[in-house]
């Protein structure tokens, strides 16, 4: 990674060969999506411009994959124990809507399989409406490309934040941390403590300072089990709260989502090896790479997944970023979290990012001029595109 940073912009062309590079040298892409928040930049269809903008990307990748993959669309928002509901979604005849955006019949019942509502609430930060997937799950369904189920069970969310990882059974350990040598050795490097305490942990405070009791108490468990809201902006330490959620737990239920996501993806490519699969997931889960993306490449190397020959790289796309959005405390992205002395163990924002519409140009650090073709130097630059047609 250069230091500074820098940004490489790319023609319309230059975004066509990048596309075209990642569906044929990558067995995982994550796409990191937003939802009820509004982000600086505007909107589009409300909370949906990302999903948008997922919705397109998953398109181009289903026709630059080489013919011998099959492409799988991984969903964070769809919980793991209701895969039989996607895969029977994706078995069932299409209707045939008066529009893309329409809801069908298949749509509302699979709504209602995945309990969507409950498990999904709108008072929660991590949250998004079912609608605005209806193009992705409509053109899954056309092209009869399977549906991943990655999300973490809330009932597992709410044991980790209210008693530590310590509150699973031995069968959800096993299920969900397919590498428990590499899940444990995961948080003691440099780079992964650097990444806690000013990614997680504030944002943990941040929770904390700005949502009321009892929106707070929902969010944490996503069920609504009680728990005590921390006071008010304290502390980055793991110290244990009393009946309630503490920096610790959070920390534990945030690395156990996203190794859980890992390893839901890595199951899938264990018994399909060519496939390219496409990971839907919140942005958080995604930034500065030692969330998801991290945790996949160790498990793939873990488990020694044959890839096919090329193929194998794990990449990441944060769709529609914004400086406050990266943790940035200027006007300017945030490209990376350490810098000197910490950049060499540090990842970027993501390996790419990607706007619905041009970003504000206060927003770019030290940008490039535009290219047409994919870079060929340093894989860690980073990449900007523009959703301007």
């Amino acid at each position: 990674m250069s230091d500074p940073p820098q940004l490489q912009p790319y023609t319309t062309e230059g975004e066509k060969a990048v596309l075209q590079k990642l569906a044929r040298s990558c067995n995982a892409i994550f796409l990191g999506e937003h939802y009820l928040t509004a982000k600086e930049g505007g909107k589009e269809g409300g909370e949906e411009k990302d999903q948008i903008l997922a919705a397109r990307i998953v398109e181009e990748l289903q026709k630059y994959k080489p013919k011998d993959a099959k492409l799988t669309l991984g969903l964070e928002m769809v919980q793991q124990k209701f895969q039989p509901a996607l895969d029977a979604y994706i078995a069932s005849p299409p209707s045939s809507p008066s529009s893309p955006l329409t809801m069908t019949a298949e749509d509302e019942a699979l709504k209602v399989a995945t309990e969507w509502d409950a498990r999904n609430p709108s008072s929660l930060p991590s949250s998004s409406s079912f609608a605005s997937y209806i193009p992705l799950l409509h053109f899954a369904r056309e092209k009869k490309i399977k549906l991943l189920a990655l999300g973490l069970e809330s009932e597992a969310i709410s044991k980790v934040r209210e008693v530590g990882l310590e509150g699973l059974s031995e069968e959800e350990r096993g299920r969900y941390v397919l590498d428990p040598g590499g899940f444990i050795s995961s948080v003691k490097g440099k780079e992964f403590k650097l990444y806690a305490e000013r990614f997680i942990i504030p944002g943990f405070v941040a929770r904390a300072a700005s949502t009321s009791s009892a929106a707070f108490a929902a969010a944490a468990t996503r069920e609504g089990a009680p728990v005590t809201p921390p006071a008010g902006g304290g502390g980055r330490g793991g110290g244990r709260r009393e009946g309630g959620l503490s920096p610790a737990k959070f920390l534990a239920a945030r690395i156990l989502w996203d190794e859980s996501m890992a390893s839901a993806a890595v199951r899938h490519l264990q018994q399909n090896p060519k496939d390219l699969i496409v990971l839907l997931v919140g942005a958080e889960h995604i930034k500065f790479g030692m969330g998801a993306p991290a945790r996949l490449e160790r498990l793939l190397a873990s488990a020694q997944v044959p890839t096919a020959t090329g193929r194998g790289q794990v990449k990441s796309i944060l769709l529609n970023p914004s400086p406050q959005d990266s943790g940035s405390e200027t006007k300017r992205l945030r490209l990376t979290l350490g810098y000197a002395n910490n950049l060499e163990k540090c990842r970027p924002l993501a390996d790419y990012l990607w706007w619905s519409d041009y970003p504000k140009v206060a927003w770019l650090e030290h940008p490039q001029n535009p290219i047409s073709t994919p870079y060929s130097g340093d894989d860690t630059l980073f990449q900007v595109f523009s959703g301007v047609k």
